[in-house]
Order: C-alpha cells, then sequence, then structure tokens
C-alpha cells in the first residue's frame, strides 16, 4: 500500500513538472507534434522569441530558412516565421501559422504594440500555411482564420486589414485539395460568397478572377465530377459573354473539365469530353488566344473516349491522334503527338476487340519506331505500348495471331539488343503473350504458354532481369491455355501447375495464392477433358479450393462458378456405369452443398447443368421426373428461371411434365418473379 501510495504521487508530481514545462516552454508541443503524427494542440506563444525558435524545428536543408538572429522583431519579421513555415510542409504549420496570428493580434490589440500589427500578407500567409497542412480538417481550419478576422472587423477592429481575393483563393484551393466528401461543394460555396461579397461592396480586390473558378472546377475535377466542373465553365463562359470584365475560361480552365471527365463513369463521359474539345477549338479560332488545346488537352480527351467503352470508341480516338499528326505535320507544334498519345490510343484498340485492332495496332507500333528513328524523341515505345499491341492481338480472332504476337516479342529483343529501346520487358508484357496463345486456338498453345513461364521464371531467378518475376495472373493466364487446348494430358497438367501455386504460397510467396479464377480453370480443364473420372477429380480440386479458403477466406460470389464447373464435368462424364454412378453421386452432393451454404447461392446456371446432369446419367422415368419437377420448383422459388433452365428443362423432362411445370405458358410469358434473380454473366 505503502509502495502504491508513494507511485501515486511521483506519478502526479511528474505530471505537475511537465505541465508547468509546457507552459513555460511551448516548444516542448512542437517538437512532440514533430514526432508523432496526431492532432496539434494550440500554443500560446509568450513572447516573440518563443516564434522566433519555431525557425529551429524546421529542415536544415532549406535554403529558405532565416536564422533568428537576422529576422526583425516586428510584422515583417514574423511575416518572414510564417513565410519559412508555410513552406516547411510539417504537420503542426497551420496551427502554428495561426498561434503566431493569435500573438499577433493580441499584441496589437491588448497591450497596443504597433510593431506587430498583422497585415494582409500575415493572414494570407497564414492561410496558405494552413492550405499547405497535411491534416484532414486543414481546409476547415483555414475557413475559420478567415472568419475569425471578418468578426474582428465587424466589430470595428484591425478595419485596415484588408481580405483580398488571394485571401480565398487560397481557402478554396485549400478545399480543392482536402479529401472531404463535400470539400468541392464547399470550394463552390466560397466561390459563391466572393462573388457576393465584390457584388455587395464593388471591392475591385474581391472579384474572383480565373484562378477562382479554375480551382473549384480542379476540386470537382479531382472528384470525377464532370458535371458540375462543366457547368462552372458553362458558367464563366456565358457570363464572360455578357460581360467581358468577368473572368474568361482559359486552357486550364477546359483541361481540368476534360480532367474530370475522365474520372467520371457517367457512360457519356467520351461524348462529353469531345464536345468540350470542340468548345476549345471554337474559342482558339474565335483569336482567343487564352484557349489554346495542346497534345496534353488531345491525350485527356483520347483517355475519357477509352475508358467510356463507347461504340467505336477506337476509331474515334484515332481520327483524334490523326487530326494532331496533321496538324502537327502543317507546322502546330502544340498538337504533336508523343509516347502517351500513342499508348492511350494503342489502349483503346486493345479494349475494341475488334477484328482490325491488331492489323491497327501493328501500324501504330511501326509508326511509334519511324518517328523515333526520324528524330522524333518524344515518341519511344515502352512497356505499355506492347502490352496494348499484344492484348488487341489476343482479341481480334484473327488467323495466325499467335505467329504475329510471337514476331513482335522478337523484334522487341532485337531493338533491346541493338540499343533502339531503353527499357526492360516486364511481367505484363510476357502476360500478354502468353494469353495470345491462350485465345488463338493453335495446336501447341499450353506447351508453347508453359515454355514461356519457364523462360520467366528462368529470367528472374537468374537475376537477368528482375522485372520478369511471374505473378498470379501470369499462372492464371497459363492455365486458362491449358484449359482451352484440349490436348492430351491438359488436366494432369493443369493441376500441376496449381499445385505449384499451392507450394509457392504455403513457402511464403503470398503473391501467388491460388485463386478462385485459377482453380476454375483446372476444374474446367478436368470437365473438358475425356476422362471417366473427370468428376472426382473435378470434385477433388473444389476441396482444395475449400480448404484455402478456411485458411485464408477467399469469399466471391465468382465461387459459385466452380461449384457449377463441377456439376458441368459431372453432365459430360463419359464411362461405365460405376463410372455415371459417381459422377451423378458427386453432382448431388456439390449440388446440396451450393445449396446449403452460408456465403454461395446456387445460379440459374447451377438449375440449368444441374437438369442436364439428370438428362446425361438418369435414365427416363418417374425418379427422373421427380427430381427434375423438385429442381425446377427449387429453381422458380430462387427466381432463378433463365433461358439456359428452360432449355435443359426440355431436354430432361417429357413433353406432358414440362407444359405441366410451364402452367401451359410459353416460355417468353413466364412470371417475372421465376427469373428476378438470374445475372447473366
Amino acid at each position: 500500500q505503502n509502495f502504491n501510495d508513494t507511485a501515486t504521487v511521483a506519478v502526479d508530481r511528474i505530471e505537475r513538472i511537465r505541465a508547468l514545462r509546457d507552459e513555460m516552454y511551448p516548444r516542448a508541443f512542437l517538437i512532440q507534434a514533430e514526432k508523432e503524427s496526431k492532432l496539434i494542440q494550440k500554443v500560446s506563444f509568450s513572447s516573440i522569441n518563443e516564434i522566433f525558435d519555431l525557425i529551429s524545428l524546421l529542415p536544415k536543408d532549406d535554403k529558405s530558412v532565416q536564422t533568428a538572429n537576422n529576422i526583425p522583431a516586428n510584422t515583417l519579421g514574423l511575416n518572414l516565421v510564417l513565410a519559412n513555415l508555410a513552406k516547411s510542409g510539417q504537420t503542426w504549420v497551420g496551427q502554428r501559422a495561426e498561434d503566431v496570428l493569435d500573438f499577433m493580434i493580441d499584441q496589437y490589440l491588448t497591450a497596443r504594440n504597433s510593431d506587430l500589427k498583422p497585415d494582409t500578407i500575415t493572414v494570407n500567409t497564414v492561410l496558405d500555411a494552413w492550405a499547405r497542412t497535411p491534416k484532414f480538417d486543414a481546409a476547415n481550419r483555414a475557413e475559420t482564420v478567415l472568419l475569425k478576422v471578418s468578426a474582428l472587423q465587424s466589430k470595428g477592429l484591425l478595419t485596415d486589414l484588408k481580405l483580398d481575393r488571394i485571401s480565398y483563393n487560397t481557402v478554396i484551393f485549400a478545399y480543392a485539395k482536402s479529401t472531404g466528401s463535400d470539400a468541392a461543394s464547399q470550394a463552390e460555396r466560397l466561390l459563391m460568397n466572393m462573388e457576393d461579397t465584390y457584388t455587395r461592396t464593388g471591392d475591385p480586390d474581391l472579384k474572383p478572377d480565373v484562378v477562382s473558378f479554375s480551382t473549384v472546377i480542379h476540386a470537382y475535377a479531382k472528384r470525377g465530377e464532370g458535371r458540375r466542373a462543366e457547368a462552372i465553365l458553362k458558367r464563366m463562359h456565358e457570363e464572360h459573354k455578357a460581360d467581358p470584365t468577368k473572368p474568361k475560361p482559359n486552357t486550364r480552365c477546359f483541361n481540368e473539365v476534360l480532367n474530370a471527365w475522365s474520372k467520371s463513369v457517367d457512360s457519356g463521359a467520351g461524348k462529353r469530353a469531345e464536345m468540350i474539345l470542340k468548345m476549345m477549338e471554337d474559342s482558339s479560332a474565335d483569336g482567343q488566344g487564352d484557349v489554346l488545346p495542346a497534345t496534353d488537352t488531345f491525350n485527356i480527351v483520347i483517355n475519357t473516349i477509352g475508358k467510356s467503352r463507347d461504340r467505336n470508341c477506337a476509331q474515334r480516338a484515332q481520327l483524334l491522334l490523326d487530326r494532331m499528326d496533321q496538324a502537327y505535320s502543317n507546322g502546330i507544334e502544340r498538337l504533336k503527338p508523343d509516347t502517351i498519345t500513342f499508348n492511350t490510343v494503342l489502349a483503346c484498340w486493345a479494349r475494341s476487340r475488334g477484328p482490325k485492332a491488331a492489323n491497327i495496332a501493328t501500324a501504330l507500333l511501326s509508326r511509334m519506331y519511324e518517328l523515333r528513328e526520324s528524330g522524333d524523341k518524344s515518341v519511344m515505345p515502352d512497356g505499355y505500348s506492347y502490352t496494348s499491341v499484344l492484348t488487341a492481338i489476343a482479341y481480334s480472332g484473327q488467323r495466325g495471331s499467335a505467329p504475329l504476337a510471337e514476331g513482335i516479342i522478337e523484334e522487341m529483343v532485337q531493338k533491346l539488343s541493338e540499343g533502339v529501346i531503353d527499357f526492360l520487358p516486364d511481367t505484363r508484357i510476357y502476360n500478354a503473350l502468353i494469353n495470345v496463345w491462350a485465345k488463338s486456338g493453335e495446336w501447341g498453345a499450353g506447351q508453347r504458354a508453359n515454355e514461356i513461364v519457364q523462360y520467366m521464371e528462368d529470367q528472374y531467378r537468374g537475376g537477368t532481369n528482375v522485372r520478369l518475376k511471374p505473378d498470379i495472373i501470369t499462372y492464371s493466364t497459363l492455365l486458362d491455355t491449358i484449359s482451352r487446348s484440349r490436348e492430351k494430358g491438359a488436366a494432369e497438367q493443369a493441376e500441376e501447375v496449381l499445385t505449384y501455386m499451392e507450394d509457392m504460397y504455403r513457402s511464403g510467396d503470398t503473391s501467388l495464392r491460388p485463386d478462385i479464377r485459377a482453380y476454375n480453370s483446372v476444374i474446367n480443364t478436368w470437365a473438358r477433358s475425356r476422362e471417366s473420372n473427370k468428376a472426382v477429380r473435378a470434385q477433388a480440386i473444389l476441396r482444395r479450393m475449400e480448404a484455402q479458403s478456411e485458411r485464408t477466406p477467399m469469399i466471391s460470389p465468382h465461387a459459385v462458378y466452380c461449384y457449377n464447373s463441377v456439376l458441368n464435368a459431372c453432365a459430360y462424364t463419359n464411362g461405365d456405369e460405376e463410372d455415371l454412378e459417381e459422377a451423378f453421386k458427386v453432382a448431388c452432393i456439390t449440388f446440396d452443398e451450393l445449396r446449403v451454404s452460408r456465403h454461395y447461392k446456387p445460379s440459374h446456371v447451377t438449375y440449368g447443368t444441374m437438369l442436364g446432369v439428370c438428362t446425361s446419367l438418369m435414365p427416363k422415368g418417374e425418379t427422373r421426373n421427380n427430381l427434375v419437377e423438385a429442381l425446377f420448383q427449387r429453381c422458380i422459388k430462387d427466381g432463378q428461371v433463365g433461358d439456359m433452365v428452360i432449355q435443359r428443362l426440355g431436354d430432361a423432362a417429357p413433353e406432358n411434365l414440362y407444359q405441366k411445370l410451364l402452367n401451359g405458358q410459353s416460355a417468353v410469358n413466364l412470371p417475372q418473379s421465376w427469373s428476378c434473380n438470374v445475372r447473366e454473366r
């Protein structure tokens, strides 16, 4: 008990000493604030020397930092301290700058020290410090300073301290930087307050300028709010037409709106971006020299078109590239296509999956090399270029896609050895090459894909190219290639790859943990095989996936695909009576497990495939009819009666049962509730 009392007294004494120290030496707060990223407490400075002490906390390598010895003890000197604070990037600068302002206000109003009277530069520098502070509430705190000064002025104090355009623009900028969900609307609100104040007072120093508007547009652009950003741009445009003294949109304003559309999830973003570009070009044609679309402008528009997935987006992107090429040929330097331009158009062709995409993409790659060899240093094919070209080839559906892709890789390796290109091929490029083989339908695709993966492993492990480390996409694409190949022994080969991935994961390489796609590929490979025991082998892979998920949860709606693939293996089993009976048993167990699962539910594909199991593995008769009826009734209850279910029902049930189950209705007139949960893949 005595020991505890002594300890309590000691702790209390330490706390009193700490409190006294912090009261006497605010710098203790500052040092702690520098070490810990926590909410910074306010400090009431008692002397100007304590403020000068702040300088010692700033980074020593900052050449702009003054020393306390050469700073005058007046407003100018403290403004220098504030400027150094604002530029330091420390987490506590906003609060400390505001503390300095409070000290100056107190000294001027209470102690009548006119040497420390804050001026407009003082306030604007404090606002700048808050705007630069990496804290979630920095913008709100900056606006609080603005309101604090306004409140003093409304009481007849500091009336000659003038809040100006810079004051408001700085707080608007702080909101634009903020990650708050309502930051953009707060920035717009402040802009409107600024406009109202200017209208009411007529003070030219409070008139919003193009920076005011472009910063608000930027705030919306960061959040992908294209419609709001465009609305502000159009308001600027219309107001300037009505009153030429009002700010006119410049190139930055237009580009920010385009950036907003490029980040938007709106399905019409691509078309809106093209309309904004036309608006820019019209303004430029009217002689407005401050609106000049350049390469970066076109790059944003092309990127937006590609991401929007609009119809003919690749063709529209190509047209913009052609226009840039033509304009540059006519002497317009600012529209010179660069690597980003070509890569963005290539990405559009890669996404298009059109039959002409491969030829156009390879032609663009050749064009990039032509420009480079002619001395154009702004264009150089890189990893993105090759990945997009190979992806375009993979999905073009044209014959000979695999040899074409191999030729492109050979050319890349040759140019690398000659020093024409200066980048090391990475995993993405070779993953794209494997994908070409997966989609090619070529005989021997599985073997060639395996050779490519082996090459990547050798390059990585040997240290020749550490950027070629095979990843989960590498092995998943390899499994997809093997599964599609239908070659003899494909299922065993796929299972070997899966086992390797599991072993690597267990040995510590978490990046190679097999995912649902990997397991489903192997199950599908077994389902496509001609092995009589494929149902059992497919079920075994499903069990491995479930075991993996138990150790580390792998919850995903896509897991249903694995169960469906096992059912598919059962439905297409060929063999003797024992094999068929075993397959039927596997199907029933798999369906029941899915039906009672806490995480997954049967889909329309599940029911359709299970009806297929009944057709292929059960003899016609009352037993089959009863099971078919029970399955269909449960399917109705689950709202999963899709087209596949109706088709498989027709195969599994005799005509009279089929009509009975459909209540005499045609397949197109069934109750909506029967199919309310159908989700097509």
